[in-house]
C-alpha cells in the first residue's frame, strides 16, 4: 500500500525522543548516577543531531505545559439580524460586517482579547455611501475580572463588547463564553477523515446568538486549532528550549485568514508548516459544521456542543448534481488555424452521395451533393425539441464520454478532415452503436406502419431545419415529400457532441494533440496499424483513472465562487515530509512479483477481465533472454499504438496542493516553466505500478451508472466504491479502497495490501514501554478477526500447506513457532516442516510452479489479441479459471519467498490491533508504521519482526488543559533488514517449451499472422525469432550509416551513385573473417550480397554484370526461415546503449558531433559492476571505462609558405572520451582527463580550474547507466534456408571490401548455375541481425530509425 511506506516523520520522531529523554532525567542510570532535574543535559536525537535540554525543562515538560485550543469561525457576517452587542445599536451591523464578527468571537478556554470594528472612512464610493476599513486591536493583557470605573472591556465578567453585561433578562452581568473540551479522531476504515465533537458555554441568550450563528450553521467552515504552550524545542539550533509562545494560522497567514483571500488549500498548508515548526505540539482541523446542539442552565446560560467533520466527508455525502458540463457541450468553439485568439464556430460537416431516405411507402435513392451541417443552434434545438439523448449528472457524463469514444472521427480515424468523413452508418460498429443511443431508428421499429408518432415529427422538424430533409417525387404527378435520413442526423449529432467533449477534455487534461490524449483514453474500434478500416475492430475503449478523476472534479464537483471545489480526487500525493521536503508521492498498487530469488523479483499481476481494467503493466514491452525489448503482445498492431504511461498530470496535482516550494521525485527536483510540466517523471517501474495508470472498461462505468440511475440516495462515492468494487474481483490479491488525505481537501484510491519493498526499515521509531524512557500512558493488544478471515486463520492452523489466499501465508509467517498438538503429532512446527518439504521437493514444486506461470504468461501475452478475436467473434487463447490459477501462483510465490529468505514483496495485516496512549502529539499520519523494542513484546514474537500500522487517530482535549493522542492499528510482518525485498522490474516474459508451441498454433486462428511489430536494439525485432520463423531483409541506407564512398570496378563512374543506397551480405559462417583477423580480406567469408535499399521490382546502381536495368530490389521482401540461431556476446564487462536511450546519457553538443552520425553511432562502454539502487532498478556503474570516438583534428602549419621547413596543416585522428552523465537524464557530467592526455570531449568548462589529479578522478568518478538502457549482445547470426522466389534478386560473387561495393571478390561464392535457394538446403547461409527484420513492417527504412 503506497501510504504503509513512512515512519514518523522526523519532526515527529525527533519529539518523541526528546520526550524521552526529558522523561529519563532524575532517573538512575546503569551506573547508579541520578541526573538533575534542574540542569542541562546533553542528548542525541533520533535522526542523531544533538540538543542541548534546558534547565528545568523537565518541569516545564511534566508539570507546567497546558493545552491551548482555539475555534475560528470562517463565516463572514453579510446581513443585519440586529445583534444586541457592543451598545452598538443602530450601528451594530456595519461594525461588525464581513469577518470582524467572528474575530470579535474567537473561542478559547474564553474569548480572545481582540477587538475588530468597521470603521467609517473620510472617503466615499462612486454611489457617495461612506467607505468603511477593518481595524484591529490586539490586546496582550489577560482579561480583567469585573467592570469598574474606567474599565469596560477586556473583561472576564460584563465585558459588553462581547454580550457578557447586564440586561433586563434580569441575570446580570455573566461570563465570557468559552471551550470545555474538545475530542478529534480519524472516523474512516483506513483513511483520514477526521470528525470532531467541541463543546463549549455560553451565558445568556445574546451569547447563544452570537455562537449559533459563527459556530452552529451545517456545512459551513470552523478552524480548530490546539498544542502545547509551554512545549520543548527539538529542532534547529534552538532544539532542547523551552518555548513560551504558540503561533497559529493567523500568525502564519499574517491574518490572511479573516480575508476573503483565504482558500482551503492555504490554510492545510499553514497547518503543515505550523506542525513541523513548533515539533509536533501544535495541530489543526479545518472542518465543516455537521451538527450541533445546546441545552438551556438553570442560571440563564447553555451548554452546547457543535460537531465537525473533516472536508473529506464531502466525498462520501457528495449527490450527483443533476446538471453537468457533459449535457450539452461547453460552448461550441474552436481556435481556427488562422491564427491565435480568433475563434470560429463549431460545425459538423458531412457530405453524403447516393443516401438512402426512409419512408412509409419503402425507399428512395436520392444523390445528395450539397454539405450537411451541425452547430452549436443545431445542437441546442435538438436538445430541446427531446430528440436527442440527454442525461444530466453523472449517468449523462459517463455516457457522453460512451459517445465520444464511439463517435469522435477525429481520433479513430486521424485529424485530415477527408478521413474524418469516412465515419458513417455503413460501419457496423457505429450502426450497432446508434442503435444503442436511440433505438427507436433501428430497421424493425422505422419500418412499422405506426412509424409517424409525435416523436418523430419533432424528430424530423429538427433535422429539416438542421438541413438533413430533402424533397422527393413519388414517380410521375406523385405528390412531393420530405424524406429524412434519421440516421445521418443522429449521427452527425453525436459527433458535434464527441467534438465539443474533445475540447473540454484536452483543455482539463492541459493537452493540446490527439497522440496526447490516446494516452489517457484508448478509443472504440481504433484502426490499429492494418489501415483505417475499422469494421470488426476491437470494440473495447477505456480511460484512464488520472483522466476519469479530473473529469469528476472539473464536471461533477460543484466549484465555489472562487471556482475552487469543495473536495477534489486525486491520483498522486504531494507528501509533506518536512519544510525542505516536499515529495511528490504516486500512489502505486501494490508489486505482487514472480518470486525467484530475492536478487529477481519482478511484478507478476494482471487483470483477469478485460471487461473491467487493465493494469498499466500489461503495457510493458516482452523483455526476451537476451534483453531485447519487443511487443510480442501485439499492442500496436491492435490498438494503431501503445499509451505513453509516463505522461501524467504533474502540474494539475501540484496546483490542488497550492505548493509554490520544491516538489522532489526520487531525490530528484520537478521542474516546472511557466507552461507547467515539461517532460516525463516516472521511473520504469513507477509507472508501471500507479493506479493513475490503470485503464477503467468505458462500457462497464456506464453500466454501474445505469444501474444506479434511480436511485437518489446514490453519491459520487458510491460511485467511485463500486467502480473499484469491481476492479478488486479481477485483480486478485489486491484491495482498491477510496479514502482522503486529513492534510487537505484531496481524496485517492490506494491499495492495502502491505508493500514490503517501501517499507522504511532503517528509520522506524521504537517504543520503549516499561522502561524510565517510557511516554506511553496506555498500550494494549486485542486481536479482533473478521468472520470472513475465521475459517482461513484454522484452516492454517491445521495445515499450513492447505492454505488457500495471502492471509493464511501471513498467518503461517506469524506462528512459525508453535504447532497444534490435537491435529499433529510431529514436534517439528508446521512451518518448519513446510520449509523441509519444500526444499526436499523443491524441483517438483518449481515444476508446478512454472507451469502455473506459464498457462498465465500465455494469458497475459495474448490480452490484447483477445479483445480483436472478441470483435472478430472468434475463440480467445488462454481462457479458463485464469482468476484462480492467477490467485494460487501468486499464494505459492509469497509462501515460497516467506519459507526461503523470510520475505516476499507483499503480506496483509494481521488482525491483532493495538492501541497507545501518549501526551498529545500532531504530524501522525495513518499509514505510519513503528515497533516496540522487541525484548518488550512476548519472547513468542522472538523469530518475527513485528510492526504495527496506524489505522486510527484520536486527540483529546479535557476541561483541564490536558492533550492527549491515542493511536490504534495493526500487525504487519516485517521483513528482515537485509533482506528486504527489491522490485527489480516487470515480468514480461515470452512462454516457453510445449505450451509456445501450443501458444503460436492457436494465434493462428485469432489473427491473419504472428508477426512481432516492435522495434528493439538494431530495430528489426529480430531478438525474439526462433528456428521455424521467416525473417525479412531490412531496408538499409548505407550512406546515410556514414559508410565511404561507393564505387564500382565496372566503369561506373562516382557521380552515378545515387544519394541513398545499401547492400546487405550472406556470409558462410557467422563472423566476417574466418581467422577473425581483419586485416586479412583474403579470408572474408562473403558468398554474394542482396540489394537492400530498392524494394522488391525497383532497381538501383545501373550497367553491371548485365544489369541493364540496375541492381533488382530485395528490401522488405521475405527471404526464407531460419534454421539456427548463434548469439555473439560483448567481451570483458562491455554493453552498449540503446540509440533510443543516448540522450538520456550523452551531452547534446555530444549526439551532435559528426562522427556520431546522428546518433546512429555504437555507444559502447566498460563496467565495473552491477548495483541495485534505491529506485529498484539495477545500474551499471562505470569507473573511467567511457567510451571513445575518433575525432579528425587539424593540426597548424610549421613555419611559412615557401621557407625552409614549412609543414602544411594536417589533419590527424585524436581518441577522445564521450562523457555520461552520472545518472540517467539528470544532465550532470563530470568531465575530466586520463593520465596520457586523452579528453573528455566538450568538457572544457566543466574541466577548468582543475588540477590534474582532479581532472584524473573526475574520470573514474562512478557514472551508472540502467540496465534496461542497455543491450549486451554484441551480433545475432541467423542461419536462413532461403525461399526460391529470392533467387534472382541475390547478387552472387559480390562484395563489399575496403569500404568498396564491387561486382566480384567473395570468396565462398557458389557456382553461377545453382539457385541460392538449392545451395542453402545444403550450406551454410548467415546474415547479421542488423541487416534482418522480423516482419516487413519493421524491415521499412522509417521504421529502422530511432
Amino acid at each position: 500500500m503506497s501510504i504503509f511506506k513512512d515512519t514518523f516523520r522526523k519532526y515527529v520522531r525527533n519529539q518523541i525522543s526528546l520526550r524521552e529523554e526529558l522523561i529519563d532525567i532524575g532517573n538512575t542510570d546503569d551506573n547508579g548516577v541520578r541526573s538533575s532535574r534542574l540542569k542541562s543535559k546533553e542528548v542525541k536525537l533520533q535522526d542523531g543531531t544533538n540538543a542541548t535540554i534546558d534547565p528545568g525543562a523537565f518541569f516545564s515538560y511534566s508539570l507546567n505545559k497546558q493545552c491551548v485550543v482555539r475555534m475560528t469561525s470562517l463565516v463572514d457576517y453579510v446581513e443585519d439580524v440586529n445583534l444586541d452587542i457592543g451598545n452598538l445599536g443602530e450601528q451594530s451591523f456595519q461594525r461588525l460586517k464581513g469577518s470582524s464578527l467572528s474575530q470579535n468571537f474567537i473561542l478559547q478556554g474564553g474569548i480572545l482579547s481582540d477587538f475588530a470594528r468597521n470603521t467609517d472612512r473620510k472617503a466615499t464610493d462612486k454611489d457617495g455611501n461612506p467607505l468603511t476599513e477593518r481595524k484591529v486591536r490586539k490586546v496582550d493583557q489577560v482579561r480583567q475580572s469585573f467592570r469598574r470605573p474606567g474599565l469596560k472591556t477586556n473583561l472576564a465578567y460584563g465585558d459588553f463588547a462581547i454580550g457578557s453585561d447586564a440586561t433586563s433578562d434580569g441575570y446580570g452581568i455573566v461570563p465570557m463564553p468559552g471551550i470545555t473540551d474538545a475530542n478529534i479522531r480519524t472516523k474512516s476504515a483506513y483513511g483520514s477523515l477526521r470528525e470532531a465533537k467541541v463543546t463549549f458555554e455560553v451565558h445568556n441568550q445574546r451569547q447563544l446568538e452570537i455562537m449559533e450563528m459563527l459556530y452552529m450553521r451545517p456545512g459551513y467552515m470552523v478552524l480548530l486549532e490546539w498544542g502545547w504552550c509551554p512545549y520543548i524545542k527539538s529542532s534547529g539550533t534552538d532544539a532542547g528550549k523551552i518555548v513560551n509562545e504558540l503561533r497559529l494560522v493567523e500568525n502564519e497567514t499574517n491574518n490572511k485568514i479573516y480575508t476573503n483571500d483565504i482558500t482551503q488549500q492555504t490554510v492545510f498548508n499553514a497547518i503543515n508548516r505550523l506542525k513541523e515548526s513548533q515539533d509536533g505540539n501544535y495541530d489543526g482541523l479545518l472542518a465543516i459544521v455537521k451538527n450541533f446542539g445546546f441545552q438551556a442552565r438553570d442560571d440563564g446560560g447553555f451548554n452546547c456542543f457543535t460537531e465537525l467533520i473533516s472536508i473529506g466527508e464531502v466525498m462520501e455525502s457528495l449527490k450527483i448534481p443533476n446538471v453537468s458540463v457533459f449535457k450539452s457541450g461547453i460552448g461550441g468553439t474552436l481556435h481556427s488555424k488562422s491564427g491565435e485568439g480568433e475563434n470560429r464556430q463549431l460545425t459538423i460537416d458531412s457530405k453524403y452521395e447516393n443516401t438512402t431516405y426512409h419512408h412509409k411507402g419503402g425507399s428512395t435513392t436520392a444523390t445528395n451533393d450539397r454539405d450537411h451541417q451541425i452547430n452549436f443552434t443545431d445542437f441546442q434545438n435538438a436538445l430541446s425539441a427531446g430528440i436527442f439523448p440527454n442525461s444530466n449528472g453523472l449517468l449523462g457524463m459517463i455516457q457522453s464520454l460512451n459517445n465520444y469514444v464511439t463517435f469522435n472521427a477525429r481520433v479513430l480515424n486521424g485529424t485530415n478532415s477527408q478521413r474524418a468523413r469516412e465515419i458513417s452508418d455503413d460501419d457496423s460498429l457505429i450502426s450497432q452503436k446508434l442503435d444503442n443511443v436511440m433505438p427507436e431508428l433501428n430497421d424493425e421499429v422505422r419500418d412499422k406502419d405506426d412509424f409517424k408518432t409525435d416523436y418523430f415529427e419533432n424528430f424530423d422538424r429538427s433535422a429539416t431545419s438542421a438541413g438533413y430533409g430533402k424533397e422527393i417525387e413519388e414517380g410521375d404527378g406523385g405528390e412531393a415529400t420530405t424524406e429524412i435520413d434519421r440516421r445521418k442526423y443522429l449521427l452527425d449529432l453525436l459527433r458535434f457532441q464527441s467534438a465539443n467533449i474533445d475540447i473540454f477534455i484536452k483543455k482539463v487534461l492541459k493537452i493540446s494533440s490527439d497522440e496526447e490524449l490516446q494516452d489517457y483514453i484508448i478509443f472504440r474500434g481504433h484502426k490499429g496499424t492494418e489501415g483505417y478500416k475499422r469494421v470488426n475492430e476491437v470494440q473495447q475503449s477505456y480511460i484512464r483513472w488520472d483522466a476519469l478523476s479530473i473529469l469528476f472534479n472539473e464536471s461533477l464537483i460543484p466549484k465555489d465562487a472562487k471556482a475552487s471545489t469543495p473536495f477534489s480526487i486525486i491520483t498522486d500525493r504531494i507528501y509533506y515530509k518536512s519544510k525542505d521536503e516536499k515529495r511528490f508521492d504516486p500512489l502505486l498498487f501494490c508489486g505482487i512479483t514472480a518470486y525467484d530469488n530475492i536478487q529477481s523479483n519482478e511484478i507478476f499481476d494482471f487483470s483477469c477481465d478485460a471487461n473491467v481494467c487493465i493494469l498499466p503493466n500489461q503495457f510493458a514491452p516482452t523483455t526476451t533472454a537476451d534483453s531485447d525489448v519487443v511487443d510480442f503482445k501485439q499492442i500496436e498492431s491492435i490498438l494503431g499504438y501503445i499509451p505513453n504511461l509516463s505522461r501524467i498530470p504533474v502540474d494539475y496535482i501540484i496546483a490542488k496542493y497550492e505548493q509554490n516550494d520544491e516538489i522532489y521525485y526520487k531525490g530528484n527536483k520537478i521542474i516546472m516553466d511557466k507552461k507547467g510540466f515539461v517532460g516525463t517523471l516516472l521511473t520504469e517501474t513507477d509507472k508501471f505500478r500507479r493506479i493513475g495508470n490503470i485503464f477503467l472498461n468505458i462500457d462497464m462505468l456506464l453500466n454501474i451508472a445505469e444501474k444506479n440511475a434511480d436511485n437518489d440516495e446514490y453519491t459520487l462515492g458510491n460511485f467511485i466504491n463500486d467502480v473499484w468494487g469491481e476492479v478488486n474481483k479481477v485483480c486478485p490479491n489486491h484491495n482498491f479502497v477510496l479514502t482522503d488525505d486529513k492534510e487537505s481537501n484531496l481524496g485517492f484510491i490506494i491499495d492495502l495490501p502491505v508493500d514490503n519493498t517501501e517499507l522504511p526499515l532503517k528509520d522506524l521509531h521504537e517504543f520503549i514501554p516499561y522502561s524510565n524512557k517510557n511516554i506511553l500512558r496506555n498500550f494494549e493488544y486485542t486481536s479482533n478477526v473478521p468472520s470472513a478471515m475465521t475459517s482461513t486463520i484454522a484452516i492454517q492452523a491445521q495445515d499450513p500447506r492447505s492454505i488457500q489466499d495471502i492471509d493464511g501465508v501471513t498467518f503461517a509467517a506469524f506462528n512459525r513457532a508453535i504447532k497444534n498438538r490435537i491435529l499433529s503429532t510431529d514436534i517439528t512446527s508446521n512451518f518448519e516442516k513446510t520449509i523441509s518439504n519444500l526444499e526436499s521437493q523443491e524441483s517438483s514444486f518449481v515444476y508446478e510452479q512454472n507451469k502455473l506461470k506459464n498457462r498465465l504468461i500465455i494469458y497475459l501475452d495474448k490480452f490484447f489479441l483477445n479483445l480483436k478475436a472478441i470483435a472478430n467473434e472468434q475463440s480467445t487463447v488462454g481462457d479458463g479459471n485464469i482468476m484462480g490459477t492467477l490467485k494460487s501462483y501468486q499464494k505459492n510465490s509469497a509462501y515460497f519467498s516467506t519459507a526461503y529468505s523470510q520475505t516476499s514483496t507483499f503480506n496483509s495485516v494481521i488482525p491483532l490491533e493495538f492501541s497507545a496512549t501518549m501526551d498529545g502529539i500532531s504530524g501522525i499520519v495513518i499509514g505510519n508504521i513503528f515497533k516496540i523494542q522487541k525484548d518488550r513484546l512476548p519472547k513468542a514474537y522472538a523469530k518475527t519482526d513485528i510492526g504495527f500500522i496506524v489505522f486510527n487517530e484520536e486527540q483529546k482535549i479535557t476541561a483541564g488543559g490536558d492533550w492527549t493522542t491515542d493511536i490504534s492499528g495493526k500487525m504487519i510482518i516485517l521483513p528482515p533488514k537485509d533482506k528486504k525485498p527489491q522490485i527489480l522490474g516487470i515480468s514480461t516474459e515470452i512462454p516457453v517449451d510445449e505450451d509456445l508451441k501450443d501458444y503460436n498454433e492457436s494465434t493462428k486462428t485469432v489473427v491473419e499472422n504472428t508477426e512481432i511489430t516492435a522495434a528493439q536494439s538494431k530495430n528489426g525485432g529480430t531478438a525474439v525469432l526462433i528456428e521455424g520463423d521467416e525473417v525479412f531483409l531490412k531496408q538499409v541506407d548505407l550512406e546515410g550509416l556514414g559508410f565511404r564512398t561507393t564505387i564500382f570496378s565496372g566503369g561506373i563512374r562516382e557521380n552515378e551513385i545515387p544519394q541513398k543506397f545499401g547492400f546487405s551480405v550472406v556470409r558462410s559462417t557467422p563472423s566476417i573473417f574466418e581467422k577473425g583477423d581483419i586485416i586479412n580480406e583474403t579470408d572474408d567469408t562473403a558468398i554474394g550480397l542482396f540489394n537492400s535499399w530498392e524494394v522488391k521490382d525497383k532497381f538501383g546502381i545501373k550497367g553491371v554484370n548485365n544489369f541493364t536495368d540496375g541492381t533488382p530490389g530485395a528490401a522488405t521482401v521475405v527471404l526464407g526461415k531460419i534454421a539456427e540461431v548463434k548469439k555473439i556476446p560483448f567481451d570483458n564487462n562491455q554493453v552498449k546503449i540503446y540509440k533510443s536511450a543516448l540522450s538520456s546519457y550523452i551531452k547534446e553538443e555530444d549526439l551532435n558531433h559528426p562522427e556520431m552520425k546522428g546518433g546512429n553511432k555504437t555507444i559502447l562502454f566498460s563496467y565495473e559492476k552491477i548495483e541495485i539502487d534505491e529506485d529498484g532498478e539495477k545500474y551499471y556503474i562505470i569507473k573511467g571505462g567511457l567510451p571513445t570516438i575518433d575525432v579528425v583534428e587539424e593540426r597548424a602549419a610549421i613555419g611559412f609558405p615557401n621557407q625552409e621547413g614549412y609543414v602544411p596543416p594536417q589533419n590527424f585522428i585524436s581518441p577522445k572520451y564521450i562523457d555520461i552523465s552520472t545518472r540517467p537524464g539528470n544532465g550532470e557530467f563530470l568531465g575530466g582527463q586520463a593520465p596520457d592526455g586523452k579528453p573528455v570531449l566538450n568538457s572544457a568548462e566543466i574541466n577548468k580550474d582543475k588540477t590534474p589529479k582532479e581532472l584524473r578522478n573526475a574520470l573514474v568518478k562512478p557514472r551508472r547507466v540502467r540496465v534496461t538502457d542497455t543491450v549486451n549482445d554484441k551480433d545475432i547470426w541467423f542461419k536462413i534456408n532461403f525461399y526460391s522466389t529470392v533467387d534472382e534478386l541475390f547478387l552472387n560473387e559480390w562484395s563489399i571490401k575496403g569500404g568498396y561495393v564491387r561486382d566480384y571478390g567473395a570468396d565462398d561464392s557458389f557456382s553461377s548455375s545453382t539457385k541460392l535457394s538449392e545451395y542453402s538446403a545444403t550450406n551454410d547461409c548467415w546474415m547479421r541481425d542488423d541487416t534482418l527484420a522480423a516482419t516487413k513492417d519493421l524491415a521499412t527504412y522509417a521504421s529502422n530509425i530511432i
